[in-house]
């Protein structure tokens, strides 16, 4: 006779529940059928450790069964179980109903990197009275969740972190009912739709992962101001649209740290002023805007905030100046403003003494670039390319260890270190020969349709100090830069505001087929920086982000 193995070992772990009963430190009696059921639903017998899992007839006494906590309960000296820790155990099946809401002490549960599938499940009607009340921790990232959060999970009355990074989630509607919530992370899921306004309804809520979904459309624009508890918002990789809210543009200035909105459609300008009421100087840490369709200029209070530590606003529409340095910045190691339309001359950067990288690529500054950029104390990474720079570069350089600077107008003889390693590249013949069009965030040459010969008053410069290929938008050919220079020298070049149909051109050299971008940086299928560049590596922990720059060379 075949005996089915669920049903032997559901009479040995009732039998193992019966010796126990009477025993002075005992878990719940509750407890003990739950873990049995969370055993078999989630493959048991492959698990990678399984050590002492019913050896014995308590999870809490004797030998410890592995990943299991206990804790003391009541006047009897009972205990009973507080966490279950299993990452990455192979952990294969589908998670029960009962661990999550029949469990009156469990508070943390946490099988990241397993391959637990299928849907969160609601609650059982034989669902215990207590059970999950006291439920506040669960990390399920990394497995195959799918489908919608149901009501009964999103009432579990005590939950305030939720990990469910890398799954396949597709809706979080209900997320309104967790009145405690601190910290979400539904990053790299399947979540369409608008953004969930509900979520902010939540009084405690101080972190937001939405990352790398398809969220669309605009972000509300009320409801942020109460929020002044958030620290973090990710919001990268989705397709949001329209204006940064004013709202959400205040909570900079009371906790919010961490702002990151890359490659979205977010487009509009930030206001021009702080607002009032509000402490000053206080901005985020790390604010980062990379290819979306933001405009106007880059605000003073952006750039001069106490706690600004990276700044990465590359691959927009930004115009003007770079806003001056006016506070003391001890933080500050990375600015990111490629691809841009700023222009003018660079502000005073010698106040910033932890600066590592400065990256200004494909604009249209002008001036001089200072020497003492060449010889800060921690800069080791300047790329300045495609610009309108003129002037003459250091004889010698000290740690820097990056320097891009092609396609400007610098004053010849180059230095001899120009050109002495590829991380070094300053000659003009260096610009690529050939150009590919690209969209209208990006530059590094001009497009003929906004260029026209004149004489008039308005904003021009020297045709001398076009260093640019210029390519014709209604024909092959282009104009070289003997052709260029050819132009009688009382001509002028005028630039002309681009609209939304002008093409700017960017040259084909600075991506490949096999390259990907990640936080603004392109990537080779090899993992090296094309061209070198910042990687800013953050751990993203609640209450705990460390921010680490390294240079892919």
């Amino acid at each position: 006779m075949r005996i089915n193995a669920l049903a032997v070992r559901t009479l040995f772990v009732s039998l193992l529940f019966l010796i126990g009963l009477n025993e002075k430190g005992n878990a719940l009696p509750s407890e003990i059928p739950i873990l049995n059921e969370f055993y078999t639903s989630l493959s048991g017998a492959s698990w990678k450790n399984s050590s002492n899992w019913f050896s014995g007839p308590d999870p809490c006494v004797g030998a410890p069964w592995f990943g299991i906590t206990c804790t003391p309960s009541g006047d009897n000296g009972e205990l009973a179980i507080l966490n279950i820790r299993m990452k990455n155990n192979n952990m294969v099946g589908t998670l029960p109903p009962s661990i999550l809401y029949d469990m009156p002490t469990l508070r943390w549960l946490d099988l990241d990197r397993n391959n637990i599938e299928g849907a969160i499940p609601p609650a059982s009607s034989s669902r215990i009275i207590g059970g999950g009340a006291n439920f506040t921790i669960l990390n399920l990232a990394n497995n195959r969740v799918s489908g919608a959060w149901p009501e009964d999970f999103c009432r579990l009355p005590s939950i305030d972190t939720l990990y469910f990074y890398n799954n396949r989630i597709t809706d979080i509607s209900c997320v309104g009912l967790m009145t405690k919530l601190l910290y979400i992370d539904v990053g790299n899921n399947l979540l369409t739709g608008s953004f969930p306004s509900s979520i902010l309804g939540l009084p405690l809520l101080d972190c937001i992962i939405f990352t790398d979904n398809r969220f669309e459309g605009p972000l509300q624009t009320t409801g942020w101001a109460a929020r002044t508890t958030i620290t973090r918002l990710f919001f990268a990789n989705n397709v949001f649209n329209g204006s940064i809210p004013t709202e959400l543009t205040t909570l900079m200035f009371h906790r919010l740290s961490f702002f990151d909105i890359t490659n979205n459609r977010f487009s509009g300008s930030f206001p021009p002023n702080a607002p009032s009421n509000v402490r000053p100087n206080h901005v985020v840490s790390s604010f980062k805007t990379i290819n979306n369709r933001l405009t106007g200029t880059i605000p003073s209070w952006v750039m001069n905030g106490v706690s600004l530590q990276a700044l990465e606003f590359s691959g927009n529409s930004f115009v003007g100046p770079l806003p001056a340095i006016t506070v003391a910045n001890q933080y500050l190691f990375a600015i990111d403003v490629a691809r841009n339309r700023l222009s003018g001359p660079l502000p005073d950067f010698s106040s910033l003494t932890a600066l590592v990288t400065l990256i200004v690529e494909d604009n249209f500054f002008t001036g001089d670039i200072p020497t003492y950029l060449f010889f800060m104390p921690r800069m080791n990474q300047l790329k300045v390319s495609n610009n309108l720079f003129t002037g003459a570069l250091p004889g010698a350089l000290s740690d820097l260890v990056v320097f891009s600077g092609m396609c400007n107008s610098f004053t010849l003889p180059l230095p001899s270190w120009c050109g002495s390693t590829t991380n070094l590249k300053c000659a003009p013949q260096n610009c690529p020969p050939t150009t590919t069009t690209t969209s209208v965030t990006s530059r590094s040459t001009i497009s003929s349709s906004a260029i026209s010969l004149s004489s008039s008053s308005t904003t021009s410069m020297p045709s001398s100090t076009i260093n640019s290929q210029i390519t014709s938008s209604s024909s092959s050919s282009s104009l070289s830069q003997s052709t260029l220079s050819s132009v009688s020298s009382s001509s002028t070049l005028t630039l002309l505001s681009a609209s939304s149909s002008s093409s700017i051109i960017t040259p084909s050299s600075s991506s490949s087929s096999n390259s990907t971008s990640t936080s603004g940086f392109i990537f080779s299928s090899s993992s090296r920086l094309l061209p070198y560049g910042l990687s800013l590596m953050a751990s993203v922990v609640c209450g705990t982000i460390i921010t680490i720059p390294f240079l892919y060379v």
